[in-house]
């Protein structure tokens, strides 16, 4: 694996611009390989690197539909949003535990318009709704203070110190995506379109193919949690 700094050296190589410190300098490199990581995050749920289990961040709360993904604290700095997808929601309450069912935001409105409306109970299901977890039934006090926890998978942690030769992106054999995408960056920060396409179509090839390659090692898994609509 290549570290943050092996790639920046990688790139600039790449663009012939060596030592470069305007156009293709090493902060805008970081943040073009920061961008990268994300985008394979996004595209491959369920990669095994990027797994996550928490189970002390979001806690139920009496009378409380909504729950935001922003208050589950992931073990690594990342963006903004910590958490990539999620994959399955339980219930924790000592042998009362229980994994929750999950609907599609439009079945789970279909089903429950006014999720109130019948009354407070043990939560069953959940959906998703703009980076916030919905219950139903919403927990009543018997049902509250109970721990939610929550399997997901997280962005990568972002590099941060270009010139550490220790720094290595989190999910394994992705240095080549990487650098192709970097490279195309650099070559359109630079304006050169026919190579910045060249490199984009390199880049979009292969997240095509790691993107097949996860995806057949997840249906190696029965009941894979993140084959979610």
């Amino acid at each position: 694996a290549l570290t943050c700094a092996s790639m920046i050296l990688e790139v600039q190589a790449l663009t012939g611009r060596t030592g470069d410190t305007v156009l293709v300098d090493p902060t805008r490199i970081t943040r073009w390989l920061n961008e990268a990581q994300d985008r394979i995050a996004d595209t491959c749920p369920g990669l095994a690197d990027l797994e996550y289990d928490d189970s002390t961040s979001l806690v139920t709360v009496e009378g409380q539909l909504i729950y935001a993904l922003a208050d589950i604290t992931c073990t690594d700095p990342t963006t903004e949003n910590q958490v990539c997808h999620l994959a399955e929601v339980y219930y924790i309450d000592g042998n009362d535990s229980a994994k929750l069912d999950f609907k599609p935001v439009d079945e789970f409105d279909e089903k429950w318009p006014c999720p109130t409306s019948p009354g407070y109970d043990k939560p069953h299901s959940w959906t998703l709704r703009s980076n916030k977890i919905e219950l139903f039934p919403i927990p009543s006090s018997g049902y509250a203070s109970k721990t939610l926890r929550v399997n997901l998978t997280r962005y990568p942690k972002d590099f941060s110190v270009i010139t550490d030769n220790t720094d290595l992106c989190q999910i394994e054999h992705v240095d080549e995506g990487l650098i192709n995408y970097a490279t195309a960056q650099a070559w359109g920060a630079i304006g050169v379109e026919e190579k910045r396409i060249l490199w984009q179509t390199k880049w979009n090839e292969w997240l095509a193919d790691y993107k097949v390659k996860s995806e057949a090692m997840l249906a190696w898994e029965e009941d894979n949690p993140f084959d979610l609509p």
